[in-house]
């Protein structure tokens, strides 16, 4: 199996194409023969330009008690998740917060701080969908209005599909000599 990942979506067809090139090649070249299936991996991210509900959230929750940092929308992340997704097709505001320690999706994850991990995440949650609707959904119109969206439900599911493929190359082992 094989999915590629990249910033943008020219560079996901671009690494997929070059990815499923080499692997024909060795293949070929060694004469074993293989089944390559090929697959959409994660979207890239498309940030908001307006984080101004989450913002005054995790500031309001908490600036007193924990470092904030904000990254920005030039910030680019190793990770890949469904957010990346999601965010193709409408705006989505994204935070993390501390309280653990561990490489995530591994299981030496622990939680050092529950406060932070549990009740101050929870706290951002419940603010930031306060601040988006109160005044009448005024910032929740402004992200709404701020977002440029990457594709449609219909373009992201059309690209998803023609990312998908089984190809089979033969085995033909090379005599020996």
């Amino acid at each position: 199996n094989s999915c590629a990942r990249a910033k943008n979506i020219p560079a996901i067809k671009d690494a997929s194409l070059k990815a499923d090139r080499a692997f024909r090649a060795g293949a070929i070249a060694t004469g074993c023969g293989m089944r390559l299936e090929t697959m959409s991996g994660y979207m890239p991210t498309v940030p908001c330009s307006d984080v101004t509900a989450i913002k005054e959230a995790l500031e309001d929750v908490a600036k007193d008690q924990y470092k904030i940092v904000y990254e920005g929308a030039e910030c680019h992340g190793t990770a890949s998740t469904d957010f990346g997704d999601v965010s193709c097709i409408m705006p989505l505001l994204q935070f993390s917060t501390g309280g653990y320690t561990g490489q995530l999706h591994n299981p030496d994850v622990r939680v050092t701080d529950e406060y932070l991990a549990y009740v101050v995440t929870a706290k951002v949650f419940a603010l930031t969908a306060y601040k988006l609707l109160k005044n009448g959904g005024n910032y929740a119109k402004g992200l709404l209005d701020s977002y440029q969206a990457v594709m449609t439900k219909e373009s992201y599911v059309e690209f998803m599909d023609s990312m998908n493929s089984v190809e089979e190359i033969p085995m033909a082992p090379l005599e020996i000599v």
